[in-house]
């Protein structure tokens, strides 16, 4: 079923008019669209809970060498029927060093409006659709923490690097200005052709972040995956996905307690490069 989907496309208005414009043949503009189709268990096949989201954004590559590249960077958000948020930032790039490693740097700032809240559609909210098929307990997990979102500000950052082009780390980790648990991490290890024919990923996200015990502690705000896929072909890709999460449980006396799930699924995939 066509539930979750969502598409990015950018365009280079000044290379229609001149393609060896300096700096100027780098600015992009782009658009993101998203939409979650959530049906209602119990009900007609064509009943649905929707959220729809935008986004509209804008970046210039303005230092492109070979020991180092930089950009900035816009972008705006709207939730329908909700509200929206916008960023600016800025990042750097050392693609090699000594032909060995690479390093990525990324910082912004963000303005947040009422009932919005960046990066909504992540791997928490994956795992949250998954978990509560129930609309009243989906629209609880989900749509009450965007309309009870204040007006805030916050910034985001990241770290990215590769070993040898083999290995790929990236991390991040973002947080609103004056908001206690407000911080969400983002680890990833991804080695696409470490082995031949063989992709390996391996990621962790945590939210409700506050100190650095939080950070290094497993616990009913984390999700960790590990992924293994083989590419039949150039266009078909058979994985194995192994995710580790927890779930709330309450017991016959009222007693709220998590416990941690284990969950293995398989994963095809078709991809096309062009």
């Amino acid at each position: 079923r066509l539930e979750l989907v969502g598409g990015n496309l950018y365009f280079r208005p000044f290379r229609f008019m001149n393609e060896n414009i300096p700096i100027l043949r780098n600015f992009r503009l782009y658009g993101t669209y998203i939409r979650d189709n959530k049906l209602r268990p119990g009900t007609e096949p064509d009943s649905t809970w929707n959220l729809e989201a935008f986004g509209l954004g804008a970046d210039l590559t303005f230092l492109n060498t070979p020991l180092v590249r930089s950009s900035i960077y816009y972008d705006y958000g709207k939730f329908k029927d909700y509200g929206q948020g916008q960023a600016t930032g800025i990042n750097v790039i050392f693609p090699e060093f000594i032909g060995l490693f690479g390093l990525a740097v990324n910082f912004e700032k963000r303005f947040l409006g009422e009932q919005f809240i960046p990066n909504f559609f992540g791997p928490m909210y994956d795992l949250q659709r998954e978990l509560y098929s129930s609309p009243e307990h989906y629209s609880l997990s989900q749509i009450e923490n965007l309309k009870s979102a204040r007006k805030s500000e916050g910034y985001f950052g990241q770290l990215a690097g590769h070993i040898i082009h083999k290995v790929r780390l990236t991390g991040n980790y973002q947080r609103l200005n004056g908001v206690k648990y407000s911080g969400v991490v983002h680890l990833e290890a991804l080695a696409p052709d470490l082995i031949p024919k063989f992709e390996l990923l391996a990621y962790y996200d945590k939210s409700g972040i506050e100190s650095f015990t939080d950070f290094r502690t497993l616990d009913n705000r984390s999700i960790a995956t590990i992924e293994v896929g083989y590419r039949i072909n150039p266009f078909i890709v058979v994985s194995t996905v192994y995710r580790w999460y927890w779930v709330k449980v309450e017991n016959e006396n009222g007693i709220v307690d998590y416990k941690p799930i284990e969950r293995v699924e398989p994963r095809i995939s078709f991809r096309m490069q062009f």
